[in-house]
């Protein structure tokens, strides 16, 4: 009994621990993120993606051109969703937010 407990013991440590965050994009935006220290990754409209932990910057645009930004800090497990908000001046600006 106590080999099986052992056993068990390696096998889950053996397993990663989850090192990441989510991210889902609501917008007509295509992103590309960096986070952590991963470079490059695209976050296209209407789709989820995982990223590393850390500090995070995305600059992207839509289909007409028009440029977006959005920053924050991901962490282990997190889950962020990045929405449209309307600004001060009436326009449609991209934030990110915790799920």
């Amino acid at each position: 009994m106590l080999k099986a407990f052992a056993f068990l013991g390696v096998f889950l440590a053996a397993i990663p621990a989850v090192a990441d965050c989510r991210i889902y994009n609501e917008t007509r935006y295509t992103f590309v993120v960096e986070s952590g220290n991963t470079y490059g990754q695209s976050l296209g409209p209407h789709q989820e993606s995982q990223f590393a932990r850390g500090n995070m910057t995305a600059s992207g645009e839509d289909d007409a051109g028009k440029h977006a930004t959005f920053s924050g800090t991901c962490g282990d497990g997190d889950r962020f969703v990045v929405r449209e908000v309307r600004g001060s001046r009436g326009e449609w600006i991209p934030v990110l937010v915790r799920r």
